[in-house]
């Protein structure tokens, strides 16, 4: 699939066809394996090889997952965890081989591929927060996030200035890419540069 990358001072956000919208956040590596919207499925597969994302569930999504939950997903994938919303909001980090997963609405689940039959529910506003801390290890027990760490978490991956550009994905969908250029802070500082995204095999925001 398409891969796209956000460098240490930029930032990006894609948005789908069927508007899931997918945020990404600097010093960021994203792959989009799978994502098929066809009648009433809607499969969206996102690896986040590392760095931070946020995924958030179009109106669609939300109406497909309602009516028939088991055929409709919108997951992110980590080296050691499978994060999944149910028309919902996401945040999910992969580093130092530590994913962490943050649910801002609604609900969703959280598991290790390696243990699949530990699944751990989270929902936002209660247990809203579980990690898988290493390869062999098991979602955390849920626990409550605080407002600094999702006040802190969400400034990462808000999007500033957004450009169009296009890029192909597996599935035969195309989403629109929204890429946000975000200068290192310098006095006296630079016009922000705006950058027209090339579509292909990968998308790297400067």
């Amino acid at each position: 699939g398409d891969i796209y990358r956000a460098k240490s001072n930029s930032k990006a956000e894609l948005i789908f066809t069927n508007n899931n919208v997918l945020r990404i956040g600097a010093a960021s590596r994203v792959e989009i394996k799978e994502y098929m919207v066809e009648g009433e499925k809607s499969n969206g597969v996102v690896k986040l090889h590392r760095g931070k994302v946020q995924a958030v569930a179009g109106e669609e999504l939300i109406k497909k997952v309602a009516a028939f939950a088991e055929g409709n997903k919108f997951e992110v994938h980590t080296q050691n965890a499978v994060a999944g919303i149910r028309g919902t909001n996401m945040l999910v980090s992969h580093e130092r081989g530590s994913t962490i997963v943050i649910f801002l609405a609604g609900r969703g689940y959280l598991y290790n591929p390696q243990i699949p039959d530990r699944v751990v529910p989270l929902t936002a506003g209660v247990n809203n927060l579980s990690f898988v801390a290493a390869p062999g290890a098991a979602p955390a027990q849920p626990r409550p996030a605080s407002p600094a760490q999702i006040n802190n978490f969400v400034q990462q991956l808000e999007p500033n200035i957004p450009v169009q550009a296009g890029g192909g994905v597996g599935g035969g969908q195309t989403p629109v890419a929204l890429a946000a250029e975000i200068p290192p802070p310098q006095p006296p500082p630079p016009p922000t540069p705006v950058v027209q995204v090339a579509a292909g095999p990968q998308q790297q925001f400067e």
